[in-house]
């Protein structure tokens, strides 16, 4: 039938000419090129349209949240499952921190600081054969006669000759991972937080509400040394069946309160010539969150400070470095790191920048240019390396920003 009779046809009971639907133009795949109907493209992070092959490519769904995430950035378990966005992972998965193996959230035994598979546990944990607590192996008084707790422990004038003075008990101010005895806070936020009620005088935490986020924001008490870690991983340990999301982020506040304005003219000065770095250890989408944008100001604005604080008070909240919470707590917040309720991911950042702030506080500014100014990322990333002093510290990020598509030469620190 040709066109013009098709357009004749009447709707039965009406007489009325009948309407031939028209299909819209088709659009160009922002891809390929290739031209395809507007339905069945699809919208990415970036605005860009794309057909299924170009979207599949490089863009996937994750299987929880159904946010649409960069397939460089996204995770999948070792049974096949996912994929998943990288906080929704996080809520399920974890790696046993002595065989590396995947270990589901709803399985994993964690100590406080560590997370273990089953098997790995009980390698590193046995029960007092009198009250049948926890202790660690390193911890326990064993003899022939059994293995015991410290309070359970046999006195030294017991039969069986047992000594029980091997007991390591660290001070308030330790600090031997941290390097250091600068103060810091952590604020957690999540998606999700059911029962966070019962941890009312549980932790060293306290929740508030936030309009960004679907759920709570955990903040810290002000925390010092490897008390302070252990603090963290108890949290974290408490909330591992909470969710975080693409909204979340994690805001780390390292102590300032005993620098001077030049300590923290260099310090400040550091983190702007060293930001490439700092934001290759985080996924892509968090870069780009308005929460945590670029800085606004420069090396050569902050030379001509005077009045830090002054300085400060003039300045944006939502920068990845937020230097006027140093007016209000006397911090830097570093609001760069995505949501995370994993507890080595946390406590990592913090050592990370409290020997960072400790080292460039010593420098004079001029110093701190002649250091970083120039440098290529993986030249900042091993000056870094030398800061931290940690190999296994340089390993994870260098991990983290392979990870998100940067290589960097994994540089071992001094022990």
């Amino acid at each position: 039938m040709c066109q013009t009779c098709e357009l004749q046809l009447t709707i039965p009971g009406f007489n009325l000419p009948a309407v031939v639907p028209t299909e819209p133009d088709p659009v160009e795949c922002d891809g390929c090129g290739e031209l395809n109907r507007p339905a069945s493209l699809r919208e990415t992070p970036e605005n860009d349209n794309l057909c299924d092959d170009c979207f599949s490519r490089d863009w996937c769904e994750c299987d929880v949240c159904g946010d649409v995430t960069a397939v460089d950035d996204s995770c999948s378990s070792e049974d096949g499952s996912g994929p998943y966005c990288e906080s929704c992972y996080d809520s399920r998965y974890c790696r046993c921190d002595s065989c590396h193996c995947e270990v589901s959230t709803d399985d994993v035994r964690n100590d406080g600081r560590r997370n273990y598979c089953d098997d790995c546990y009980w390698d590193v944990y046995t029960t007092c054969d009198n009250c049948g607590d926890e202790i660690n192996r390193d911890d326990a008084v064993c003899a022939d006669y059994g293995c015991y707790c410290e309070s359970c422990a046999p006195r030294e004038d017991y039969d069986g000759d047992i000594s029980a003075a091997s007991f390591r008990f660290l001070p308030d101010d330790t600090c031997r991972k941290t390097g250091s005895l600068r103060t810091f806070g952590v604020e957690l936020e999540t998606a999700e937080c059911d029962g966070y009620m019962g941890l009312d005088g549980e932790t060293h935490f306290d929740s508030k509400d936030d309009g960004s986020i679907n759920g709570k924001e955990f903040v810290s008490r002000v925390l010092r040394g490897d008390r302070g870690l252990d603090a963290i991983a108890d949290f974290c340990a408490h909330a591992r069946h909470w969710d975080v999301d693409s909204k979340c982020g994690y805001h780390l506040h390292v102590g300032c309160q005993d620098l001077t304005d030049d300590e923290l003219k260099s310090v400040c000065a550091a983190y702007a010539l060293t930001a490439r770095v700092w934001q290759s250890f985080v996924a892509r989408s968090r870069r780009s969150n308005s929460y945590c944008g670029d800085l606004e100001w420069d090396v050569d604005e902050l030379r001509s400070v005077r009045d830090f604080a002054d300085w400060t008070d003039s300045q944006e909240r939502y920068q990845w470095l937020n230097v006027s919470a140093y007016n209000e707590h006397k911090t830097l917040e570093v609001r760069l790191h995505t949501g995370t309720l994993n507890s080595d991911k946390v406590c990592n950042w913090v050592v990370a920048h409290v020997k960072f702030v400790d080292y460039c506080a010593k420098l004079p500014y001029w110093k701190v240019r002649s250091l970083f100014e120039g440098k290529t990322k993986e030249e900042i990333f091993d000056l870094l390396a030398v800061i931290w002093n940690d190999s296994e510290l340089t390993d994870f990020y260098a991990a983290r920003a392979a990870k998100h598509g940067t290589e960097y030469r994994a540089a071992l620190a001094t022990s």
